[in-house]
């Protein structure tokens, strides 16, 4: 055809032959059948398709397991009857229904017919319509289907979840009663047996009532007092776990801190004047003490929780008050009795240190500006300092006679001492700043007491820590103590015999010294202290561990650690323990939580 047209040519101006118009036609016919096919071919691929995803959505709903919920939940429904849950349960069901016999079957019959009716899956636009409705219409169903899961799951996931909570807390509930009634019974208390009863009655009342609740489908209230019985719970472990914890308080540590307060009142001397005052705060101590046990028996035996908890935590803070005001009057007066003259040597030492500058300033002639504006300034430093010196004076009689005779609180003149320290400490930096560039330097003996007081309260402290916890075993340290104080001892009599003569040589040498004393010290202070912590940390979690006592192969594990602490592995016997304690915790049947 196209050899045809090509042949005759193709002339616009003529009219066509009939040859051309004949081939044009032809073509015009294979044309458009050939986009009809196509069309109507892809008419019924999106209806197969359509249909295809139709019939599985529909495989889909008719295999949800809807209605044996339905049947399961109205057995429930009729052992346990309730309004709410049974008018839900029937409109469930209408819902259902209404999706299944109505839109559920209609659209199946659209699938049905397509598949067996060849009208029906012709290539439609209206069977493509008729396709496309039904896998919409499917899909519609299938999540409303889901959604009426989802609301009666939740019934049987609330009575099971409350169910099985139920359970663990009348099992808890089972051990906390067999176990707290045997530790009552073992232990060193009285204790109301009717009250005791009373009030494991009130939590076994309130679990019959969560299970009334439970068979009456009444969940929303079975959770809430399902909630208040935990606490109830939580409550009555803590009470019970209060007993253990006061027998070792006022049968054990208490009493042995009074014996210790005992101890270190008959080692003092029989002149201090200190003596006869920490005896009787030691006797005031003692019937406060009586008094508060015996309130806080008496506040277990009833079960008071409150009252006594608050009755142990008063009285462990007094315990402490009295252990820090003893240590800090202790402290300060170890001080004191160290330092009290070499700190008056100190203020006599500067007093003569500005006379020895103003006097060598006074006889150099000429001065230039420079030296007459440091004579003008040490001159006012000088009137400064004699009105610190004064008061230095007054208050050094009576820091010796709270030495002497005249016991006073020491808490004053701790902050007196400091406030006047401070300020002479203030004056004598003026006094190195002013004669920084003076040819006159400053005596070594000067220059390092600070240094030497420093490491001397280092020392001191060290002592009071090892004084406060006499109980343990610090041979090694007090051995390391007296070995820096010997070298302090021998650095001064090095630094006096040198005297005036000694060059800026000796001067860095001499404090390089007194730095790695001070370095050594505060290393010695700060293991000292590590020990002390991790030793309490052990000593406390064995006690703790003896709880579980009756647990298999006990006395060959506590027999490992007490031999691990007295050989002063305490890393060890620690770790020891805490692995114990965790062990033990999760074990069936242990209502104790170390966690």
């Amino acid at each position: 055809m196209a050899f045809l047209i090509s042949n005759s040519g193709w002339d616009l101006k003529k009219s066509l032959s009939l040859s051309q118009i004949t081939c044009l036609t032809i073509f015009g016919v294979c044309l458009s059948t050939l986009i009809i096919s196509f069309i109507l071919l892809l008419i019924y691929k999106n209806t197969l398709k359509n249909m295809c995803l139709a019939l599985s959505e529909a495989e889909k709903i008719s295999r949800n397991s809807l209605q044996n919920r339905f049947r399961r939940l109205a057995e429930i429904m009729r052992l346990n009857p309730n309004e709410t849950t049974k008018k839900n349960l029937r409109i469930w069901e209408i819902e259902y229904k209404v999706l299944i016999e109505r839109k559920f079957c209609e659209q199946m019959k659209n699938i049905h017919n397509f598949f067996v009716d060849p009208h029906y899956s012709q290539p439609t636009l209206s069977n493509y319509r008729i396709a496309k409705k039904s896998l919409q219409e499917l899909r519609i169903i299938s999540q409303q289907i889901y959604f009426i899961w989802q609301e009666v799951d939740q019934v049987f996931a609330w009575e099971r979840i409350e169910r099985d909570a139920r359970i663990q807390t009348r099992e808890l509930f089972n051990e906390v009663k067999e176990q707290g009634l045997h530790a009552l019974q073992e232990g060193q208390f009285q204790y109301d047996a009717e009250l005791f009863e009373l009030l494991t009655q009130q939590i076994n009342k309130a679990l019959n009532l969560i299970d009334q609740k439970l068979y009456e489908g009444n969940y929303p209230l079975a959770e809430t007092y399902l909630l208040k019985t935990n606490q109830q719970m939580q409550n009555f472990i803590t009470l019970l776990d209060l007993f253990p914890l006061a027998n070792k308080l006022l049968n054990e540590t208490f009493p042995r801190k009074i014996s210790r307060f005992d101890e270190e009142t008959e080692k003092t001397k029989n002149y201090d004047p200190d003596k006869v005052k920490e005896k009787q705060e030691v006797r005031i101590l003692k019937n406060t003490f009586a008094t508060y046990k015996t309130q806080i028996l008496e506040a277990l035996k009833n079960f008071d929780y409150s009252q006594a908890s608050q009755k142990i935590i008063l009285l462990s803070q007094l315990f402490q008050q009295f252990e820090n005001k003893n240590l800090q009057e202790k402290a300060f007066r170890a001080f004191l009795t160290r330092n009290l003259y070499l700190l008056n040597n100190f203020v006599f030492g500067l007093d003569k240190e500005l006379n020895f500058f103003l006097s060598h300033l006074a006889q150099m002639e000429p001065k230039n500006e420079f030296e007459i504006e440091k004579e003008a300034h040490l001159r006012d430093l000088k009137t400064k300092f004699a009105f610190y010196h004064q008061q230095w004076n007054d208050f050094f009689e009576t820091l010796r006679l709270y030495l002497g005779q005249n016991p006073m609180s020491a808490e004053p003149l701790q902050m007196k001492l400091l406030n006047l320290l401070n300020d002479l400490n203030f004056l004598y930096n003026q006094l190195i700043e002013i004669t920084r560039n003076l040819k006159i330097g400053l005596p070594a003996k000067l220059e390092s007491e600070a240094e030497f007081l420093t490491l001397d309260a280092t020392l001191n402290s060290i002592q009071v820590l090892i004084e406060q916890y006499f109980a343990f075993d610090f041979q090694m340290t007090e051995k390391a103590v007296q070995d820096l104080r010997l070298r302090l001892a021998k650095l001064r009599q090095n630094e006096i015999a040198l005297g005036a003569s000694i060059t800026n040589s000796e001067k860095q040498s001499f404090k390089q010294q007194i730095n790695e004393l001070i370095l050594e010290a505060l290393n010695i202070k700060n293991n000292l202290k590590n020990r002390i912590m991790i030793q309490i940390l052990t000593e406390n979690s064995i006690i703790y561990l003896e709880r579980f006592s009756d647990r298999p192969h006990f006395q060959e594990v506590i027999a490992q650690i007490w031999e691990l602490y007295e050989a002063q592995k305490f890393n060890e016997a620690l770790n020891l323990t805490i692995t114990q304690l965790q062990q033990y915790s999760l074990q069936k049947g242990d209502i104790w939580n170390i966690s």
